[in-house]
C-alpha cells in the first residue's frame, strides 16, 4: 500500500499565484520549471498538486479568486 501524502495549501496557493504571474507575461508558452522556481517548489510538486500544466493553467486563468 503506497503512502498518500497530504497537500499544502500554502504551496498550492505559490504556486497559482506565480502561475497567473507566468502565464499572464508569457501565455501558455509560460514553463512550469519557471513556475516552480517562482513558487519555490520543485517541478514535481507542480505537477502534485495540478496533475498538467493545462489544469493549472484553467485554475489560474478561470478561478483566480482561489487565492
Amino acid at each position: 500500500m503506497t503512502k498518500r501524502l497530504s497537500r499544502d495549501p500554502q504551496k498550492e496557493k505559490a504556486i497559482l499565484k506565480a502561475a497567473i504571474a507566468a502565464f499572464g507575461v508569457d501565455g501558455y508558452r509560460a514553463g512550469t520549471d519557471k513556475i516552480a522556481a517562482a513558487a519555490n517548489v520543485s517541478k514535481g510538486s507542480v505537477f502534485r498538486y495540478f496533475d498538467s500544466k493545462q489544469k493549472l493553467y484553467v485554475a489560474a486563468v478561470h478561478q483566480p479568486w482561489r487565492l
